[in-house]
């Protein structure tokens, strides 16, 4: 499993921003299986929260796309959102957590056990570490793991992963909604210093899962979400821990609001049985990942 990152608080923030335009404390309807997943457990939660992240999160609402692109670009972030058509709003939420240690590491080169050559930092502990095992989704998973208080008093958790990639998309999910559960006891291990890897990543994240998502004014105006963007970036060094993730939502005005279709919608890895009847075995059983989502263009 390549490098991969879940942050949900620009998400959050953008739809949050949106009801400036529409109405404070919208109803939005899902379409699929993660957008009832991310209302439930993300944004039913998280949006009573946003006062408490006012100084990472900043926000923009408006009719025009060139305001919005503008205020991405001039953040660094190379997303950007469509022109819609009339009627249509876009909004825009960058997520910035700057981090410092409590005092500087030092900047090594290190070699792994596997003889991989990357940039590294020695941390001395000096009281701003703890070493304590930590459990993800309960006692499910345990993993060896650091704890390292930041500047500010936040908390950065180093968490060795030796399971291989099988769950892990599963897992960072849980994280993200359930947080970890750290055991700290009389016996853990204690060290001096901790070795970690420096890291520099700039990745463009897929949430076209977003797309479909709706909700409707006091107006019955009907509005539904046509594009989606984020863009996440996390530098860690010797100083410290720098994470900034921008989301960008166009909202598409889709007239005087009726009753929306229903739509059994497919965007995951999904598998594909073929059947005939009266034949006891399958045809054919596929599982379809996203490297094969193409169009084929013909079936002769």
């Amino acid at each position: 499993m390549a490098t991969k990152t879940w942050t949900w608080w620009p998400i959050v923030a953008v739809l949050v921003k949106i009801e400036d335009m529409l109405g404070t404390n919208r109803t939005w309807t899902a379409v699929n299986a993660r957008q009832e997943d991310f209302l439930k457990d993300f944004f039913a939660k998280c949006r009573g929260e946003l006062g408490k992240l006012a100084e990472q999160l900043t926000s923009v609402v408006d009719t025009a796309v060139g305001p919005v692109n503008k205020f991405l670009a001039d953040r660094g972030f190379d997303i950007q959102l469509e022109d819609q058509g009339p009627r249509s709003l876009y909004a825009a939420s960058v997520f910035d957590l700057l981090l410092d240690w409590l005092a500087p590491g030092k900047k090594i080169d290190w070699r792994a056990q596997d003889g991989f050559a990357f940039d590294a930092v020695k941390l001395k502990s000096l009281g701003q570490a703890t070493f304590n095992p930590v459990y993800m989704l309960g006692d499910t998973y345990s993993n060896e793991a650091v704890q390292i208080t930041a500047s500010n008093g936040d908390v950065v958790h180093l968490i060795k992963d030796r399971r291989g990639s099988s769950g892990r998309n599963i897992l960072g999910v849980a994280i993200a909604q359930h947080g970890l559960t750290v055991k700290s006891e009389s016996g853990n291990k204690r060290y001096e210093e901790i070795i970690f890897p420096m890291v520099t990543l700039d990745q463009q994240v897929d949430i076209s899962w977003l797309q479909g998502l709706h909700t409707c004014t006091d107006n019955l105006d009907f509005y539904e979400i046509a594009q989606a963007l984020q863009q996440t970036k996390v530098r860690m060094n010797h100083l410290g821990v720098r994470v900034e993730s921008a989301v960008a939502v166009s909202v598409r005005f889709m007239a005087l609001a009726t009753e929306p279709p229903t739509r059994f919608v497919i965007d995951e890895p999904f598998w594909l049985v073929i059947e005939r009847p009266g034949v006891k075995q399958p045809l054919f059983v596929g599982f379809m990942d996203r490297d094969c989502w193409k169009n084929p263009g013909s079936l002769k």
